[in-house]
């Protein structure tokens, strides 16, 4: 199975002008594997004014099903943009997401993502980074509840080590962080949502500050 379709766009304002276009195909060799690419084109400019900006973004996915319990998708994204031949940004991410379901209730997820960028001003590199973040939740859910309602509990724990070269400086740091998501569908048009969050910041820079934050997040959706 293979699905190709192509999105062409103008977009016009008084002072501005944008072209774009985007270009999508999915394969389906087998019933248990899935690949998407995806590649976008953004060109934008202003009348009277020489920069010209240039946005590429390019996006591939595959996605196996080995069995009924696993789902494991592989990706790589890397996206491009420069302006008029001053300034370039360059971004390269693969990322890995396992998910295993133990039994109709306990589910583990595994994801870890890599990112590096690059930036060049005037053709001279002025600053590159790269973040390394793994990552593991551990989800419950309950489906027998009054009502036909369901409770969903997820514990997150996740590390990210981030490196850094710019004017001269080389930033490091490591982020722990653990997260408790508590969503409670009480009936099909209400649910209570409670999210909390504890993150550390380890600065490894020369004279930075580590930094500890916490947070609270509660939602009431109701239907009608």
């Amino acid at each position: 199975q293979q699905t190709i379709p192509v999105e062409l766009e103008d977009l016009e304002s008084a002072d501005s002008n944008a072209r774009s276009i985007r270009l999508q195909t999915n394969l389906r060799p087998h019933n248990t594997l899935l690949w998407t690419g995806i590649y976008e084109r953004i060109k934008s400019w202003t009348e009277g004014i020489p920069p010209l900006r240039n946005i590429r973004k390019y996006r591939t996915e595959a996605e196996f099903k080995p069995g009924s319990r696993n789902r494991i998708v592989l990706e790589y994204r890397q996206e491009h943009e420069e302006e008029d031949n001053t300034f370039e940004t360059k971004l390269y991410s693969p990322s890995l997401w396992w998910e295993t379901r133990w039994s109709p209730k306990w589910t583990t997820r595994f994801r870890g993502v890599y990112e590096r960028d690059r930036t060049r001003v005037n053709g001279e590199i002025s600053e590159t980074a790269s973040t390394l973040t793994p990552s593991l939740t551990f989800r419950y859910t309950a489906k027998e509840l009054p009502h036909g309602g369901r409770l969903y509990v997820s514990q997150g724990v996740a590390i990210s080590v981030q490196r850094a070269k710019r004017a001269g400086r080389e930033p490091k740091s490591e982020t722990y962080s653990t997260s408790l998501v508590v969503e409670w569908k009480v009936t099909r048009n209400l649910s209570l949502r409670l999210r909390a969050g504890v993150s550390y910041e380890d600065d490894r820079t020369q004279g930075g500050e580590d930094e500890a934050s916490a947070n609270v997040y509660t939602r009431a959706l109701a239907r009608f």
